[in-house]
């Protein structure tokens, strides 16, 4: 899933080299790239049993559902998720955002996407003031690798939480420097 996010991470900086009237072809040529990275799981599973995630994703929903405003909590058990059609347990749910709806519902699927949404406004605002797409980039690439595989970006610290947590980090940075709130450096005396 990470290097199927690439591609559109690489697209997006691509933005500034593409001619204007371009660029209308190349953002409807991504979304459509988006599409069928969120869709192959549906047509691998369509054709045949190699794919797990739809089952994963339904099953963690059922479970969801009597908990759906609040969630049944961040340290709910993960391991307790056994999928009958494939007579499998699975660890985790495979999608950042139904593992977020199965936490903390509705109300922590909108915190997440509200915080996603307000990363990707501020890395775009960036990129137009600087012409330096790559926090957008990031946030691109963070967002769709998560889409397809992990589960929880706070207690469970993998390779993959770091695509979440370091564009996120960049674009607060590079907020705080532009409005010149670099931070002061402490000096603590020695007590001799």
């Amino acid at each position: 899933t990470a290097l199927a996010a690439l591609t559109p991470a690489l697209l997006v900086l691509l933005i500034p080299h593409i001619r204007r009237h371009r660029r209308p072809l190349i953002i409807a040529g991504a979304l459509f790239l988006v599409m069928g990275f969120i869709f192959q799981d549906a047509l691998i599973a369509g054709f045949s049993r190699s794919s797990f995630r739809l089952d994963t994703w339904r099953a963690t929903l059922e479970k969801t559902i009597p908990h759906l405003w609040w969630g049944q909590g961040y340290f709910c058990d993960t391991f307790a998720l056994h999928i009958d059609a494939l007579n499998m347990d699975i660890p985790h749910a495979h999608n950042v955002f139904i593992a977020t709806l199965r936490d903390g519902g509705i109300v922590g699927v909108l915190l997440l996407s509200c915080a996603l949404a307000a990363s990707g406004w501020r890395a775009w605002r960036q990129a137009l003031a600087s012409k330096r797409y790559l926090n957008l980039a990031l946030i691109t690439f963070g967002v769709l690798a998560l889409s397809f595989d992990n589960d929880r970006l706070v207690a469970n610290p993998e390779e993959l939480w770091v695509f979440f947590w370091y564009p996120l980090g960049r674009i607060m940075a590079q907020d705080l420097v532009r409005e010149g709130q670099r931070g002061n450096s402490v000096t603590i005396p020695l007590i001799q």
